[in-house]
């Protein structure tokens, strides 16, 4: 089963950029991407 979490791959306020832990593993999926674009969608009801 693939998590439905987004990768969180920011700059952080000092500039850094975060390490994901939902690597290359998971997003490799097709399915992966059509749960973002799903979620998107859903989020946008919702505010």
């Amino acid at each position: 089963m693939t998590p439905h979490v987004t990768q969180n791959n920011g700059v952080t306020k000092t500039g850094k950029t975060r390490t994901s832990a939902i690597d290359g593993r998971t997003t490799r999926h097709q399915g992966y991407g059509m749960s973002q674009s799903r979620r998107a969608m859903i989020e946008c009801i919702f505010g």
